[in-house]
């Protein structure tokens, strides 16, 4: 996030609105608490009506298909998932893994492929037409896995998606910072498909994934982890089955953006936004998917 001129653009606001609860505690360490009453999480979700479960198609003759989704930039974690696809191929474990997106990292990716020994195993076949992505790769995949890290860049860091404020902030900062996401748009499309999904401890996306109830997440960074966790997929069928069905409930219950934007409509509907949105102490609220205030959860 850039913090430039944020605490000055929130003090001329009537309200504000973030997309995730882990932006909102970067908020809290530089807002005072009477801004912070005016800030409403209200997440963004992803069009589920063209992510539908009875899109997939069965493939049984053929290797469990993963699949990941991303633009090829550090923050996601690909050498990380090439290196535990590494060690579930050393396990004889048989897999085909696709990684579509394209980007700065595609010379290294391809380069690990090669030493690692996995081509074959998997391929980055580069961006496409969302259309594209449905038919061709959502619809077959039995796993989906995006392993995402937190990226310190540096003031001249080569292959970093980085804007102009963030360039500048970075400089006035002393010349470093992160980057990392939010949560990303492809795990909730994923979920809405029933795909079940491994991921990281990372930013927002524990707040879309619960470890062991709708998805599995691990610690950043750890490939044995990650190759623990996809294997535990590979291997059993009504686990990802289980994962698949409570990820769509997920998915549907709070990141479907049809209703979400039903309740931005309704904070927009509002003749004034009271200080203390919950009526409680002054503690910020949630807006679930019918636009009402949700309770806080720690």
């Amino acid at each position: 996030m850039i913090k430039t001129m944020v605490k000055e653009k929130v003090q001329e606001a009537d309200f504000v609105l973030t997309c995730t609860r882990d932006a909102l505690k970067f908020l809290s360490t530089f807002l005072h608490e009477s801004e912070m009453k005016k800030i409403i999480v209200n997440y963004h979700g992803s069009n589920l009506r063209k992510f539908r479960p009875e899109l997939r198609r069965d493939h049984p003759a053929e290797p469990p298909f993963l699949l990941s989704v991303a633009d090829l930039h550090e923050r996601k974690g690909f050498p990380f998932l090439l290196q535990a696809l590494n060690l579930l191929q050393k396990s004889g474990i048989q897999f085909a893994c696709h990684i579509v997106g394209d980007g700065p990292q595609r010379p290294v990716l391809e380069k690990m492929i090669q030493d690692l020994g996995l081509h074959g195993m998997v391929f980055l076949p580069g961006s496409m037409t969302q259309e594209k992505l449905i038919d061709n790769y959502y619809a077959l995949a039995d796993i989906f896995v995006l392993p995402c890290v937190v990226q310190h860049v540096r003031f001249f860091h080569k292959n970093v998606d980085l804007g102009r404020l963030k360039i500048m902030e970075i400089k006035m900062s002393g010349g470093e910072g992160i980057q990392k996401d939010g949560i990303p748009n492809v795990l909730v499309e994923a979920m809405g498909m029933k795909i079940p999904v491994v991921s990281t401890h990372v930013a927002g996306i524990p707040e879309l994934i619960q470890d062991g109830e709708n998805g599995l997440l691990v610690h950043p960074r750890d490939p044995e982890a990650l190759s623990a966790a996809l294997k535990s997929l590979i291997e059993n069928p009504s686990l990802r089955k289980k994962l698949g069905e409570k990820g769509y409930m997920r998915a549907h219950e709070t990141f479907d953006r049809s209703k979400n934007i039903r309740a931005l409509v309704e904070i927009f509907r509002q003749d004034e936004i009271p200080a203390d949105s919950t009526g409680s102490g002054g503690k910020l609220r949630v807006m679930s998917p019918l636009g009402t205030a949700a309770p806080s959860r720690s």
